[in-house]
């Protein structure tokens, strides 16, 4: 057994009991995550009534005129709206090589 660089034992590896902790459907596991049922319900309303309020373009509009103005965590969003949100960071080593392909989209003057 190998020693810390102080000198003592390695801490003991805690480990979980048999089973799976969680079956599907458990009411338990918290997939709305530390917010209490009132606030998960607020948010909710809100982004329905938001998206039931504003239009795809007006939103559009905004989102651009932010992105101009370098407003904090628009490019992030605005990022994720078209190319998708990544859903884990990934690592790698070595040396990668991707192609992205963007489409520019730009309102033509009716004439």
């Amino acid at each position: 057994m190998a020693l810390r660089d102080d000198g003592r034992k390695p801490a003991k590896k805690h480990r979980r009991g048999p089973g799976v902790p969680f079956v599907k459907g458990d009411p338990r596991i918290n997939r709305g995550g530390n917010l209490n049922a009132a606030a998960q319900a607020w948010s909710i309303n809100y982004r329905n009534k938001l998206a039931e309020d504003l239009e795809a373009e007006e939103a559009a509009k905004l989102d651009a005129e932010a992105f101009r103005k370098n407003r904090p965590g628009v490019r992030a969003d605005v990022k994720d709206r078209l190319m998708g949100k990544a859903n884990q960071p990934v690592e790698h080593s070595g040396e990668v090589k991707i192609k992205i392909n963007a489409i520019i989209v730009k309102k033509v003057a009716d004439g």
